[in-house]
């Protein structure tokens, strides 16, 4: 029989690893103080049964952060159980090992080659890095290693098929592929594909045909999926002696729209050391700016900025030269000094007097609207900002159409124009959405949260600035201080309306939801689906939980949701445990003071079979 590599829940994986570490631990328990620590422990050993057991036997000699620290020497960790155990039972390593051996000469040549990849590959680009001497088609391999379980399949809804391997099968797979003498070769193919690539899709360095308007969708939604590889990219090159390291990674910052702090850290890795001052080390000191403005490090942007100035004037490049100053003066407003900036604006826009790039002027343009409403004259930055968006529009770049409505939507909102402010704010969090540009809907939920506060929907507010502080935290953004304080009072003030009670349950709905919830919340005008809390229950606890508050046994609850009935009373267990209470009155007193209720009359089993499959809830509130 094979010996099957298919993934836990997030919630069951820490079950799991909970009950594992009882039996090494008679007194453990998860709860809030080690609960991250052991969640990050089982999405780095992918949720694998296997390898969760294994980890939280060892929560006897070492605690969790430990653990975690560890996982980088994955295999040697993992090594152990009886010596009477299968040989597959003895470690990761050997799981995978016993299934690569039963792989034939062509399948386990691409297994191995596979490993380069970071985040997935498609059958392009697995065809272009690891086709090399294979004796059959890449696409009937790929299938092969599917049904092997060596490979993961993905479905998305905005490219192909899309494949994976698990971490773990990737470490082992390096190894392989090491021992093979292929490992530097398959990592120069993989480099080369995905430069040659990106050099397409990036909007710094976009080169198309003119009949063909550059749109951007489907390149930033290329960009984000190919992220991790992008990254491996630039790692296998970073020691190369000219600016290959470079040069690709600040055309990736100009792309780069999720967590900040790691595209910020090679930039400025890179930056550290010698180079040619060309025009990559101007891009560089330029992008690794703005990234240290993202997150309101001022000081650092502003030095980064003045080191991109002298060198864009050595190399008489006017419009580096204007990007620089909108970098430094976004650092002088970041320290609270809004004369100097906004002079140094004025200086930038005269640079571009001449200049044929429209997109920087508007930048520039919106620069100066953004000193006008600080200062209070709204009318001002509002006109504008309309020529702004409606320039943009007319180019049909579709980036900067979304940052000039965020912007202009700002402005709107302090000439109390609520109603056209929330239109802004939603048209830019929709095509921000499509961009995969995480930082723009942050910016555009903290915008849409002040709307509700204005209009007096506090709860709404409460969850969408719940939503984008979760984001941002994610991310290590910072939104500028002017913006933030605007945000801050507006919060203070549904806080305030709301009361302790419904403001807390309000941010913990919102907190909870995923991206695409907040987006699709944000969006719409109707009250969300029941959102789970995010603490203390699972979502499958908060299932049960409803069912309970409904007056089902647990044989019922066992029916609707496809589980056994023992499984039902551990779960019942579970939740008392972590609620604190000890009946099933409390339970459903709890379930109910939380909106976790069920009408089971309207849903005739409808809700149960969705339960069952996707571990939603089905019921509105």
């Amino acid at each position: 029989a094979r010996w099957p590599l298919s993934s836990l829940t997030a919630g069951e994986a820490i079950e799991l690893f909970g009950a594992r570490a009882g039996l090494a631990l008679p007194d453990f328990k998860v709860d809030a103080s080690n609960r991250e620590p052991i969640a990050e422990i089982c999405e780095h050993l992918d949720r694998l049964p296997l390898a969760i057991e294994l980890a939280a036997a060892r929560i006897n000699m070492m605690p969790e952060r430990d653990i975690l620290s560890q996982l980088s020497q994955r295999f040697r960790l993992l090594t152990g159980g009886s010596r009477s155990d299968p040989e597959r039972l003895q470690s990761m390593n050997a799981a995978i090992d016993w299934s690569y051996r039963l792989l034939t000469e062509s399948e386990a040549m691409l297994f191995r080659r596979l490993s380069v990849f970071r985040g997935g590959f498609t059958l392009e680009s697995a065809e272009a890095v690891c086709s090399d001497g294979v004796t059959k088609t890449v696409l009937d391999l790929v299938t092969s290693l599917v049904q092997k379980s060596m490979v993961v399949a993905e479905r998305t809804n905005e490219s192909g098929g899309r494949y994976r391997l698990l971490e773990s099968q990737i470490a082992y797979g390096e190894d392989r592929l090491r021992e093979a003498g292929e490992l530097e070769l398959i990592r120069q193919r993989h480099y080369a594909y995905f430069r040659d690539c990106f050099a397409t899709k990036s909007p710094v360095n976009r080169a198309r045909p003119k009949a063909d308007p550059p749109t951007g969708f489907r390149e930033a939604q290329w960009i984000a999926r190919e992220s991790g590889n992008l990254m491996a990219s630039i790692a296998w090159v970073r020691n190369s002696p000219d600016d290959s390291a470079l040069s690709l990674a600040a055309d990736l910052a100009g792309s780069w729209y999720g967590d900040i702090t790691p595209i910020r850290s090679l930039l400025e890795e890179l930056l550290a050391r010698p180079s040619m001052k060309g025009p990559a080390r101007v891009q560089g000191l330029y992008f690794a700016s703005n990234l240290a403005i993202s997150q309101g490090d001022y000081e650092a942007a502003a030095g980064l900025a003045e080191g991109c100035l002298a060198l864009a004037r050595d190399l008489g490049d006017h419009e580096m030269m204007a990007r620089a100053m909108h970098e430094a003066s976004a650092a002088l407003m970041g320290r609270g000094e809004l004369a100097a900036a906004a002079a140094m604006r004025e200086e930038a826009l005269l640079l571009l007097q001449n200049s044929s790039n429209h997109g920087l002027v508007g930048v520039a343009r919106q620069a100066i609207a953004e000193v006008a409403f600080q200062r209070g004259d709204c009318g001002t930055a509002r006109g504008i900002l309309v020529e702004c968006v409606s320039a943009a529009r007319a180019r049909g770049d579709v980036r900067r159409t979304a940052v000039h409505l965020h912007t202009l939507a700002w402005a709107q909102r302090c000439c109390n124009e609520l109603e056209a402010a929330a239109a802004s704010w939603k048209e830019s969090v929709s095509t921000f959405g499509l961009l995969k540009h995480q930082v723009g809907i942050v910016l555009g939920l903290d915008g849409l949260s002040c709307v509700a506060e204005g209009r007096g929907d506090d709860r709404r507010a409460r969850r969408l600035a719940a939503a984008a502080t979760r984001m941002s935290d994610e991310m290590s953004f910072r939104n500028d201080p002017w913006s933030l304080g605007q945000i801050e009072a507006s919060r203070r003030r549904s806080q305030s309306r709301l009361g302790p009670r419904k403001s807390e349950d309000a941010w913990r709905q919102g907190w909870s939801m995923s991206l695409d919830e907040a987006i699709d919340y944000a969006l719409g005008e109707r009250e969300p689906e029941t959102v789970i809390d995010a603490s203390p229950l699972s979502r499958r606890e908060s299932e049960v939980a409803k069912l309970v508050a409904a007056g089902t046994s647990n044989r019922r609850i066992g029916e609707r949701l496809y589980l056994s009935e023992r499984t039902v009373e551990g779960h019942v267990e579970r939740i008392r445990t972590k609620l604190g209470v000890r009946s099933r009155i409390g339970v459903a007193t709890w379930a109910v003071e939380h909106g976790l209720t069920v009408d089971l009359t309207a849903e005739q089993g409808v809700a149960s079979t969705r339960g069952a499959h996707d571990g939603l809830p089905s019921e509105r509130r």
